[in-house]
């Protein structure tokens, strides 16, 4: 049976994009991602992609994975770094709400069972993700810098993934 919690519940755990284990992800019929923006691919309200992040996402995509961003930022946000990477890109995806993953899959012509959910938070990226059964990733925060009322909720998603390692 599984519990209330289980909702919250990250699949995999890593500590940056570069630790997501693509092999396994593709033995397992994984072939898309859908990325959160703030605070896991950049800084949060960041205009600029590290390069390391940027010569991840393109040997993601040469390893023929479907890439796509889905974030709650503005358009004129998206659009500029989507295009910076030769993505899509979703723009006020409206998570946890899952209008705007599928929207992405539907660009990148994914069923929800042959995606993944990227993000560093649990209460948006991974609650959307679980509940639309994507696979879902989560990892940590890219840097510490972030509005308060995200600060707010890392108590809470740290005591979800204590429940997750007992």
């Amino acid at each position: 049976m599984t519990s209330l919690l289980d909702q919250f519940t990250p699949d995999l755990v890593v500590r940056s994009v570069q630790e997501i284990p693509l092999q396994n992800l593709a033995a397992w019929g994984i072939r898309g991602l859908l990325f959160d923006l703030d605070n896991t691919l950049m800084e949060h309200h960041g205009e600029r992609f590290d390069p390391f992040v940027t010569l991840w996402i393109k040997a993601t995509l040469a390893q023929g994975f479907k890439v796509a961003i889905a974030s709650n930022s503005p358009p004129e946000r998206i659009v500029t770094l989507s295009a910076e990477l030769g993505v899509p890109g979703i723009a006020r995806s409206g998570k946890p709400r899952r209008g705007g993953l599928r929207q992405a899959l539907a660009v990148l012509d994914l069923r929800p069972d042959e995606a993944a959910m990227v993000g560093d938070q649990i209460f948006t990226d991974v609650w959307a993700g679980r509940r639309l059964g994507l696979y879902t990733i989560l990892v940590d925060r890219y840097a510490r810098h972030e509005p308060w009322f995200i600060q707010a909720k890392r108590p809470l998603e740290r005591a979800v993934l204590r429940r997750r390692r007992a």
